[in-house]
């Protein structure tokens, strides 16, 4: 941990829990369930979203990396955008698990919605749609690791 003048000092805050006691917490179980669910949105739209393209939508290599781009570039920008609305949301006076945990709700289920409808719609509205999965990922994993550092609390975040 970093030290030094306008830093400020580090403070011991009692044990850390042991593995045991972390397991037992039903937060924990959420916290898991969430970050699996987005590594396997993370893992699904590198790995399928290409092939998909490509070889069921017969886009050009060109156009697949083009959309491809565009999804993830749409994802990083709803990412911050919604990490910045959740901070004002929070300095508002709500409390920060309950507006991490609706944000990566209405995110993970408007990525299930869209992706869904993605399939059965024609090639343009396919491409919007798509866009919108990559937007809705940006909303679930804005708050990703910020959800796990505070059911953590200042023992165990690291």
């Amino acid at each position: 941990m970093p030290r030094g003048q306008g830093l400020a000092p580090a403070r011991q805050v009692g044990p850390s829990p042991s593995t045991l006691e972390i397991l037992k917490q039903r937060s924990a179980w959420g916290c898991f369930t969430g970050m699996f669910c987005s590594a396997y949105w993370l893992y699904f739209l590198i790995a399928w979203l290409p092939f998909y393209l490509v070889r069921e939508r017969h886009f050009s290599m060109d156009s697949m990396a083009k959309i491809g781009g565009s999804v993830f570039l749409t994802q990083a920008v709803c990412s911050a955008v919604c990490g910045r609305l959740s901070d004002r949301w929070i300095a508002s006076g709500s409390t920060p698990t309950k507006v991490r945990k609706i944000i990566m709700m209405v995110g993970t289920l408007g990525a299930g919605v869209f992706l869904g409808a993605s399939v059965l719609a024609g090639p343009t509205l396919c491409v919007v749609l798509l866009i919108l999965v990559g937007a809705s990922f940006g909303v679930s994993s804005s708050g990703l690791w910020a959800i796990t550092q505070t059911l953590a609390g200042p023992q165990a975040s690291g």
